[in-house]
């Protein structure tokens, strides 16, 4: 799989503070026809895992499970757990990408719609082969 990602940072501002909240996005660049395995948040294994579109409303659910992986067409969600821990990582995988699966996507645990609760990804879908990149996001917070 030849796939690129970084992050990205995108503050909201306010007048009299500068930066108050700050929004990560990873975005991945792979190209058509191939695989990509994003992965994002922690959880324990009994929570709900989800990976959905644009704003996660109900109808943009592409995959959940409340259990350990599901499947379903293309997409795959999974948690794995990490070693002498009772938490893990959510890995979604998507294969044979086309142009349309380019887009905003959320993948997360527990509430769509808690922004605690997800990790907003961008995925950017190209035609030909490109070499690996990554970016990465800054933090700031104002006290």
């Amino acid at each position: 799989m030849t796939s690129r990602h970084g992050h990205a940072l995108f503050p909201n501002l306010d007048e009299n503070f500068g930066v108050i909240s700050a929004e990560a996005v990873i975005f991945y660049t792979v190209p058509v026809g191939e695989n990509v395995e994003v992965r994002c948040s922690t959880s324990q294994e009994t929570t709900r895992k989800f990976f959905c579109r644009e704003e996660c409303r109900q109808e943009d659910i592409i995959i959940q499970t409340s259990g350990v992986s599901a499947q379903e067409d293309r997409f795959s969600i999974e948690w794995k757990r990490r070693q002498k821990t009772r938490s893990g990582d959510v890995s979604v995988k998507i294969s044979q990408l086309t142009k349309s699966d380019s887009g905003r996507y959320r993948c997360g645990l527990g509430s769509s719609l808690s922004p605690a609760s997800y990790t907003d990804i961008e995925i950017i879908v190209v035609d030909g082969k490109h070499p690996a990149w990554c970016f990465v996001s800054v933090q700031v917070l104002i006290g």
